[in-house]
C-alpha cells in the first residue's frame, strides 16, 4: 500500500505543496507553510 503523502497549505494564500519549504512558490511569503 501507497505511504500517504504530506501536504501543506500556505496559510497566506492556500496554495497546496507537496514538500515543506521556507516561502511559498505562489504568493512568496514566508514561513506560511503548514
Amino acid at each position: 500500500m501507497a505511504k500517504p503523502q504530506k501536504r501543506y497549505v500556505c496559510q497566506a494564500c492556500g496554495s497546496v505543496a507537496t514538500r515543506w519549504q521556507g516561502q511559498c512558490v505562489d504568493c512568496s511569503e514566508w514561513n506560511t507553510l503548514v
